[in-house]
């Protein structure tokens, strides 16, 4: 518990008025309530408090809370669950900064029959200070503040401190709990703030963030700018009056009426903004005004922010994109090449699987140090391998998903979720070798927008992969960490490899052996302006003379990504195989051809002894249709 010193004592807060069983501080003109909680964020029971001496409280950083900067403050309240058993009380602030590591503390006790809680009062409890307190002076930005309470319970488990139970609501080190623990990274923001007021609040400030992009398809008459809005004005009000422009010169101001009042300093809240949507499909341009509140000027100088709204001509045919980082010497990678199989077993051409091998103890002589080293594998295999990551938006196990203790096969869930995304462009590509030398695939993308725009985000990746790679050497064997664990509950799907031997001499599919653009594209790979439904096509030349992974031409495949360069996430893609030179892939096979000694594979590049059903196979290493 912190002493009182007498000699470095800030101020004495003493308390002005005592607070009736139902009295409630209503803010006056200049003061507003704030606190790294506000009601909007529910209260959560939680973190009981002991026998003894129990404090809480919240810091206030200087380069954190730029909002209370000068600001003074002027009372607290904070929440609790149930009075009955706290034998006595006290608020206190303590400063603290970067030069003096001692703290200074104002404490003033609370009578117990001042106390509210939820249970008996539904209210918080109050304290008004008669004097103000400058917590943050604007010219030390190191300088900090601890604002809490502290209660004595006479048995253990009596009350429950009150927080949102989300920590994702505050910000680093801004809650306390027993004084050494960090409250936000169990419980969230804890429920307390503090009443406060100063020359740089004012009356009506209101922020609203850029409301990014959204799509609605042709012939929807109407739909809504998802806006954040965030209360940084002393005022509390129940309507806003917005201006949304065009840049037609026609753009009337309008009234929302809120659901309910946006009341309390720092407190965000998404609005819907009502908006026509116009009939040609095309991308368009909006800045969003929040001008007034509850009639007042809007003096916050964020209170415009723009928009794009995407008119779509109609969907697109989504293809879901999965890289996965593997390596022979990675023993629990197999669970990956298990996840790979299957996925594109359950989704056929909507899912492109890319193996990107990397280093490890024993080098993999598969590893594409480029790819290897990018920004996607930075991210996706922070912490090591397999990792994976699907259309660059979800990282997960390649196996096991996002859920890495469950044991079972859920990478599925994670596909089906990106291909519920919404495609803007239709990609299609084929994929030859340029002559009969054979050292060069040329790769033509046709790239289909389903809405026009002057401009766009996009561009793309190319990556060509290879199905069958197999070697002699040691490197080449798959360490197998599933051998032998058969009492460890995982699923069927990985009997191969739980009965299999520890090290496994493999052939290697999807395997990533070149690339183009890995990490934001290659430049000018789209064409501006875009018309919708017009194809526009890139053509690249892939240089492979000299690739020491191009071991069977027949498995070679290209695939093409549409990367947004804002996000970094994969918007579309597609996959082809890579054509001999002189051929068009489009051929059926009679019986005079049937006769013909064949290697066959099939699209998932597993060799069969011939086709067993319609549809495409890769026949000597040339892409055949069997009719």
């Amino acid at each position: 518990m912190m002493k009182t010193n007498g000699k470095l004592l800030v101020m004495l807060m003493l308390l002005a008025v005592a607070i009736g069983a139902s009295a409630q501080v209503k803010p006056a003109d200049g003061q507003a309530w704030w606190g790294m909680w506000n009601s909007d964020m529910g209260l959560t029971p939680v973190g009981s408090f002991a026998q003894g001496d129990n404090t809480c409280a919240i810091r206030l950083l200087a380069y954190n809370q730029t909002e209370l900067k000068d600001c003074q403050v002027q009372g607290l309240r904070f929440y609790i669950s149930d009075k009955t058993k706290v034998t006595a009380a006290k608020v206190w602030l303590s400063v603290k900064t970067f030069k003096n590591d001692a703290a200074d503390v104002c404490i003033k006790e609370i009578p117990v029959s001042q106390l509210r809680d939820q249970l008996h009062d539904g209210a918080p409890t109050e304290v008004l200070f008669d004097e103000p307190y400058t917590p943050l002076p604007g010219s030390n930005r190191y300088a900090s503040v601890y604002a809490g309470f502290t209660l004595t319970m006479a048995e253990d488990n009596a009350c429950d401190m009150l927080a949102s139970g989300k920590r994702d609501d505050v910000k680093d080190n801004s809650n306390i709990y027993g004084w050494t623990t960090n409250l936000e990274k169990s419980y969230g923001a804890l429920a307390m703030q503090l009443l406060v007021s100063g020359r740089t609040l004012k009356p009506v400030a209101i922020d609203v963030a850029n409301l990014g992009e959204m799509v609605v398809m042709k012939g929807t008459a109407e739909t809504a700018l998802e806006a954040t809005l965030t209360n940084w004005g002393t005022k509390s009000f129940s309507n806003i009056d917005y201006v949304v422009r065009t840049g037609t010169g026609k753009d009337a101001e309008k009234r929302l009426n809120l659901e309910k009042p946006i009341n309390e300093l720092g407190l965000t809240r998404k609005v819907l903004i009502p908006l026509s949507v116009p009939a040609e499909a095309r991308l368009y341009k909006y800045e969003l005004e929040i001008t007034k509140a509850d009639g007042q000027a809007n003096a916050s100088e964020a209170r415009k922010a723009d928009a794009s709204l995407i008119v779509l001509e109609r969907k697109a045919r989504k293809r879901a994109v999965m890289e996965e980082f593997t390596g022979s010497w990675c023993p629990n990678c197999v669970r990956g090449i298990a996840g790979m199989h299957m996925l594109e077993e359950e989704f056929g051409d909507k899912f492109i699987g890319i193996a990107v091998h990397t280093g490890g103890t024993n080098d993999d002589p598969m590893i594409l140090r480029e790819y290897a080293n990018s920004n996607i594998k930075k991210r996706a295999a922070a912490s090591g391998v397999p990792s994976a990551s699907i259309d660059r938006l979800i990282d997960c196990d390649p196996y096991l998903g996002t859920d890495i203790f469950y044991k079972h096969f859920t990478t599925n869930l994670l596909v089906e979720q990106a291909l519920e995304q919404t495609a803007l462009a239709d990609i299609d590509l084929k994929a030859q070798w340029t002559d009969a030398t054979e050292k060069k695939v040329r790769i033509d993308v046709g790239t289909t927008f389903r809405y026009s725009a002057d401009e766009t985000p996009y561009r793309l990746i190319l990556v060509m992969t290879a199905n069958g790679l197999k070697g002699e050497e040691n490197n080449w064997l798959q360490v197998n960490g599933l051998y032998g664990k058969e009492d460890e509950g995982w699923d069927d799907d990985l009997s191969e490899y739980v009965f299999g031997p520890r090290y496994i001499n493999m052939e290697y599919n999807h395997v990533a052996i070149a690339i183009a653009g890995i990490n934001d594209g290659i430049e000018g790979s789209i064409s501006l302006p875009v018309s919708c439904g017009e194809t526009q096509h890139y053509v690249h030349d892939m240089d492979l003379a000299t690739n020491a992974l191009v071991q069977d031409k027949g498995q070679l495949y290209a695939v093409a990504m549409l990367v947004d360069t804002r996000t970094g996430t994969i918007a579309n893609a597609a996959k082809a195989n890579v054509l001999r030179y002189g051929t068009n892939g489009i051929e059926s096979l009679g019986s005079e051809k049937q006769t013909e000694t064949k290697t066959v594979y099939d699209l998932q590049g597993r060799q069969i002894s011939k086709p067993q059903q319609k549809g495409i196979y890769i026949v000597n290493g040339q892409k055949v249709v069997v009719r």
